[in-house]
């Protein structure tokens, strides 16, 4: 269980990192970041600290105000946009509800549980073909 808490822990201060780089890019404070997606500050200064991580809604709408992906927000990815176009433009998230948000954001991560629906990694890759 202590294992568990350290990698959630790292992730939140990964992402609270992430969020703090971009939002001094912007030159904003953590006040106009929040007035910006709708929270307040104290999330924001939460966020930034890791303690907590932002629920689904900031979550979409940090990748909206940055202008990145939020894989890239949350250290899964390098890249601050998909390859090609941002899925954010093929997809009006602003037409989604509380509930058609979480919804999305469930089946994503129902999506990246099943392999049958990721790419495989280099690795995976060159160890199928060394078996």
């Amino acid at each position: 269980m202590e294992k568990k808490a350290v990698i959630e822990s790292e992730s939140a201060e990964e992402i609270g990192n992430r969020i703090a780089m971009l939002r001094k890019e912007k030159g904003w404070t953590q006040q106009e970041l929040a007035d910006k997606i709708g929270t307040n500050r104290s999330s924001v200064a939460g966020w930034e600290k890791g303690c907590r991580r932002p629920d689904i809604d900031s979550w979409f709408n940090l990748a909206l105000v940055f202008g990145v992906s939020t894989d890239y927000i949350s250290g899964t990815s390098s890249q601050r946009t998909f390859k090609g176009n941002s899925i954010s433009d093929k997809i009006d998230l602003e037409k989604l509800n509380d509930m058609g948000s979480h919804m999305l954001y469930e089946f994503y991560h129902m999506l990246l549980a099943n392999s049958m629906f990721c790419r495989a990694s280099a690795e995976t890759k060159t160890e199928k073909r060394k078996g």
